[in-house]
């Protein structure tokens, strides 16, 4: 029977060295993911335009279903890469909202909302009516409107959207 508490314990005492093992192991994949995200740029600073706040998003969302980080840790890990301006106006809505509940949705709409309101999607809908291929090339025109395009869906046919806006300049 001592035998057996002791194969017991022994038994035991390797699960919890392998359940050990695999925390140590996700707080390594959990350093490397932060140093990654720190890496490539991806700080928010301060003031930006709202094209570039609207890209630190897109690739915000892009690394994060990337990396495969858990839906409840996305939005820790999207404000703790805000920094100057933007990490003091993070500051405030954590005064206005629960942000340890809140869901990427949800910051998704209100760092939208902050960075790039009405105004900003009204400007991209008079960019997109300006739009002429002028001296572009046709690959970067068609860029252009395909990036542009999504202000104006209401405003543009299916063909256009097909065509890449070809009939349009």
């Amino acid at each position: 029977m001592a035998g057996r508490t002791r194969g017991g314990r022994s038994e035991r005492n390797e699960e919890l060295e392998t359940v050990r093992e695999e925390l140590r192991e996700v707080r390594r994949e959990l350093r490397e993911t932060v140093e990654l995200m720190r890496g490539q740029g991806s700080r928010r600073a301060g003031e930006p335009s709202a094209e570039a706040a609207e890209h630190w998003l897109r690739r915000m969302r892009r690394i994060l279903v990337g990396l495969d980080i858990p839906k409840e840790r996305r939005v820790g890990l999207a404000a703790y890469m805000l920094v100057d301006k933007a990490d003091f106006w993070w500051e405030s809505m954590k005064r206005v909202y629960d942000t340890e509940v809140m869901t990427w949705e949800e910051f998704e709409r209100i760092f939208l909302g902050k960075y790039f309101g009405e105004v900003a999607k009204h400007a991209k809908r008079m960019e997109f009516e300006h739009l002429i291929q002028g001296t572009m090339s046709v690959l970067k025109y068609e860029s252009r409107f395909s990036e542009l395009s999504r202000f104006a869906l209401g405003m543009i046919s299916e063909e256009e959207k097909r065509l890449g806006g070809s009939s349009r300049g």
